[in-house]
């Protein structure tokens, strides 16, 4: 049996020895014991994010529980040298220096783990400074607060003969904006102290999820064969998450709809287009985008971008290449938000990225909830994109796409809403 054929077994002793219960470990990196027990048995095999995730709770390095110690002190050193190419560490001695210095090469590794974990801790702070909108809010009440007491003071110590009803007017307006000064800034501290409990490099809810189904290929066993409550799970990766829990309620309300045997049966004898899909299995469309983004069996990757009317994403798969901004407004030109303007149709569209990356995607909007007299319309739209661009343009050509104007460089896109993060070529 390989090295990684038997991580699930050096994941139980480590945690074991840890004297950690099943159930523990489970909860404390986000999955059923269920799930946890096949990965313990190898039954389950286990790599990306959650390998990480259950390494750092069991006090070790994902490298170890797959390959073993030596091999993972040797493959950490390795990336270790390949951050920094021009520490000129010499590669092909790794093995004979953890061989001699094993100590060292722990410390090493350690000091790299540990770099690393700053890193997407200062990568997450940033984003969060970058585009929280409370966060925002609150220094801009900060200066603003900041400017009233020092233009009110200036006033006062450079005019000595100034009337005194002025005076006290003046002074009890620095006193009032002190005040507001201080309470803005207990709460800029309070956003702090509540980004700083995060886990370093995950988001809340949404981002929990995305990430829960990255792990299973965009799809989830647990849901489809109905083997776990799809409220506990949504608990359990998501706690407090309201928009998770219906998400994973929904998902697994859409198996039973449609299960994967009769998706996959269909897409063997009509193929991969959604409206044919729809017409030969009686699912409404949006239906259909949905499982195809949880299928990955017999098509091409693909993601999913859901969002509601007012353009806030309400849930994501991932796929590589179509990064989908967690705070902020998502590229206007996406076909998600043009289906919600035509409620009831199917649109096709090819879809090139500013760097190149040609995408199919789909997309649909629907009516959520049970129609009443004189209530609003709420709409919700999907989007599935699909990497197999070869007939998606649908005659009309690619559209080309960013992420979010905040990172996009098409600087004269029409649908821009503020200035691109770099000059074009050839601008001053």
């Amino acid at each position: 049996m390989s090295g990684r054929a038997i991580t699930g077994s050096r994941i139980r002793d480590r945690r074991t020895s840890a004297g950690l219960k099943q159930a523990d470990l489970a909860r404390r990196v986000g999955i059923s014991a269920s799930y946890l027990n096949l990965i313990e048995h190898n039954r389950r095999r286990i790599g990306g994010k959650l390998l990480g995730d259950i390494a750092r709770t069991l006090g070790t390095r994902a490298a170890e529980l797959e390959e073993g110690p030596g091999a993972a002190l040797s493959e950490t050193l390795t990336d270790a040298a390949r951050a920094i190419p021009s520490s000129g560490a010499e590669l092909p001695d790794i093995d004979e220096f953890t061989r001699r210095f094993p100590g060292w090469a722990r410390l090493a590794g350690d000091q790299r783990d540990r770099i690393a974990a700053l890193e997407r801790r200062v990568e997450a702070m940033s984003d969060r400074v970058a585009h929280d909108p409370h966060l925002a809010e609150n220094l801009h009440d900060i200066l603003s607060a900041a400017t009233a007491v020092r233009s009110a003071a200036s006033i006062l110590a450079g005019t000595p003969d100034i009337d005194p009803a002025w005076r006290r007017r003046f002074q009890a307006n620095i006193r009032d904006d002190a005040g507001r000064l201080a309470e803005r800034t207990r709460r800029l501290v309070d956003n702090f102290d509540a980004l700083a409990r995060e886990n370093p490099g995950t988001a809340q809810g949404l981002d929990k999820a995305e990430e829960w189904f990255a792990e299973r290929g965009n799809r989830s066993g647990e849901l489809e064969s109905g083997a776990e409550s799809p409220e506990l799970l949504a608990e359990e990766v998501a706690p407090g998450s309201a928009r998770v829990r219906d998400w994973f309620v929904r998902y697994a309300d859409e198996a039973r709809m449609l299960p994967s045997g009769a998706l996959t049966e269909a897409l063997r004898e009509v193929g991969g287009d959604p409206l044919d899909l729809s017409e030969r299995l009686g699912i409404r469309v949006p239906v259909v985008l949905r499982r195809l983004a949880g299928e990955g069996g017999d098509t091409a990757p693909s993601g999913l971008v859901e969002v509601d009317a007012a353009g806030a994403v309400t849930a994501r798969l991932r796929l590589e290449g179509f990064p989908v901004p967690r705070f902020g407004a998502a590229c206007a030109l996406w076909p998600v938000f043009e289906a919600l303007s035509r409620p009831g149709d199917v649109i096709r569209r090819g879809l090139e990225t500013t760097y190149g990356l040609r995408l199919s995607a789909f997309a649909a909007a629907e009516v959520v909830g049970t129609p009443s007299y004189d209530a609003p319309r709420v709409l919700r739209s999907t989007m599935l994109i699909r990497a197999d661009a070869g007939e998606s343009a649908g005659g009309g050509g690619f559209v080309t796409v960013g992420s979010t104007c905040r990172v996009c460089p098409a600087a004269d896109c029409p649908a821009r809403r503020e200035a691109a993060p770099v000059s074009p070529p050839g601008s001053d």
